[in-house]
């Protein structure tokens, strides 16, 4: 009699391919795992009426099994196994494109019932449709609508907003889609709907919650919109969407948490003194020494405000030590750096091997509220007339890209037509002034810099502080001045030989250490 989900007979009848062939674990292991005694088919999380319950298609096949979550589908089976396998490639290539799932995902094919399956492996996570706390429920909501709107940005594409199809683990505070499909030609109108059906299927949620959820909203999701009036559209089309006269007053709340300026307590730190001098600085790279040096010489100049251009993370052999000191900083504004991201989220397959190394052992040394401070820095900072990111302004990842005399013009030219005079990033560890002036774009020297002066744009990077590379081991910042509108570029000396000497405490390859020291003490 065959199972409700189909089990292969033996483990030769399973086999994968590309990049789920090197995630999957022995054949025999996956055998052992989907014919196990204690298996179980969740039968009762597909055809499901209640969106918050499971799936809804009547064709999904679940099994849970020790860690894993087996899926499959009646409907996508095959006489052969060819076109099966083009599948697995051709969404092999899409997760890796997109990043949604959990890294470990995996797919292969197995023969059952006479018939070729496709199926897919995820680790067991619990959906947000399964944490009753309403603080906990609602932030993992906020992280829901931050990933599809990244997505819909970036790739014109975006997941199924049911709080059932998203999971986290508890070892892996980061969430990850658990569904097959992509929703194309999506937009902000369908995030406003999501957010607004939220209500409805909360009875127990009262307005002053929603409200709070509203300005939850407004502090995750604003920096994401390059302009106020893209932020309006999506609280417009929350304001538009129809309710039932018992949810009015929720909705009503909702709306004035998403219209108030939550996200303004930022806003007023770079504000607050016109008169203020701010440390521009980035690239930190868990070199505590040189963060030390930096923000006492600040000190000294005068700086009360400082400007952080991300990557507090990676290379380095402090990185619990600078995400305390970056996140104790009175008055910081901070974006999020390429390995911020890849420790926060677990996710570095675009990272080379010394950053994978690394980026997963400092992911071991941080605690969860460390992890989390990376994960919320802001992608970017934009202001009335400037505006602050890790990589290139043409890059529409925020995190990566490298602004160089060769393509100045073209990332001039991204942050003018936005409306901004001034641009501050990170990324290439080199001090750096990009100027448009009169059509004409030109790479000055690190000098002193005036801002803002009328008919000028500029591309500011400050240098590194952990790993410069520009010839000299100092590390890098700037101060830029508000009672006059000038920038100057700063290094200082720093206690180069610790950083070493710790760094040669991890025992890290040679082939990996030997570079890293020698950016330390070359520059």
């Amino acid at each position: 009699m065959n199972s409700w989900f189909p089990r292969p007979k033996t483990a030769q009848a399973i086999f994968s391919a590309g990049v789920s062939q090197e995630k999957m674990p022995p054949a025999a292991q996956i055998f052992e795992m989907m014919n196990a005694a204690d298996a179980v088919e969740w039968r009762n999380r597909v055809g499901v009426t209640e969106l918050e319950n499971g799936a809804t298609k009547t064709t999904t096949r679940l099994l849970c099994s020790g860690n894993l979550v087996f899926k499959t589908h009646t409907d996508l089976v095959s006489a052969n196994s060819d076109s099966l396998i083009e599948k697995l490639y051709e969404w092999d290539t899409r997760e890796q494109l997109y990043k949604l799932w959990h890294p470990q995902k995996f797919r292969f094919v197995y023969f059952a019932n006479d018939k070729y399956w496709l199926c897919s492996a995820t680790p067991l996570m619990k959906t947000v449709s399964e944490v009753h706390h309403w603080e906990a429920r609602s932030r993992w909501w906020v992280e829901m609508l931050r990933i599809a709107l990244r997505s819909l940005q970036i790739h014109d594409v975006m997941p199924d907003l049911n709080p059932a199809n998203f999971g986290f683990t508890a070892e892996r505070d980061v969430l990850c889609y658990l569904d097959d499909d992509l929703i194309p030609d999506a937009g902000i109108g369908s995030m406003a709907v999501a957010i607004v059906r939220r209500i409805a299927a909360e009875p127990p949620v009262v307005p002053a919650q929603w409200h709070q959820f509203g300005r939850d909203l407004n502090r995750n999701l604003r920096p994401y919109f390059h302009k106020d009036d893209e932020w309006e559209l999506l609280v417009t089309g929350v304001a538009q969407q129809l309710v039932g006269a018992e949810n009015r007053e929720k909705h009503e709340a909702l709306i004035r948490g998403m219209e108030n300026l939550a996200f303004q307590p930022q806003k007023s730190a770079a504000k607050r003194d016109r008169s203020a001098k701010i440390c521009v600085f980035g690239d930190v790279h868990a070199n505590l020494p040189a963060l030390d040096a930096v923000l006492k010489a600040a000190s000294a100049l005068g700086a009360t405000h400082y400007l952080f251009l991300g990557d507090a993370v990676g290379y380095g052999p402090h990185p619990r030590e600078c995400v305390q000191r970056l996140g104790n900083l009175p008055n910081l504004l901070a974006v999020q750096g390429n390995h911020d991201y890849w420790v926060g989220t677990g996710d570095w397959q675009r990272a080379d091997e010394s950053s994978r190394m690394l980026a997963a052992w400092s992911r071991e040394m941080l605690q969860a509220n460390e992890t989390s401070w990376l994960l919320k820095l802001p992608p970017e900072l934009a202001y009335k007339n400037w505006l602050a990111r890790h990589g290139a302004p043409t890059n529409p990842d925020f995190l990566f890209g490298f602004v160089n005399e060769t393509n100045s013009s073209e990332n001039l030219a991204a942050i003018a037509g936005r409306g901004f005079a001034t641009g501050f990033f990170g990324h290439t560890h080199l001090p750096m002034v990009c100027r448009l002036r009169g059509g004409e774009a030109l790479v000055l020297k690190s000098d002193d810099v005036e801002i803002f002066r009328d008919g000028d744009t500029l591309l500011i990077n400050p240098g590194a502080v952990g790993q410069p590379r520009d010839g000299d081991p100092r590390a890098a910042f700037a101060i830029w001045d508000r009672a006059t509108e000038s920038l100057h570029f700063q290094r200082v000396e720093y206690p180069v030989n610790q950083t070493i000497a710790d760094l040669r405490k991890l025992n890290l390859p040679e082939i990996i250490s030997h570079p890293l020291i020698a950016r330390l003490e070359q520059g």
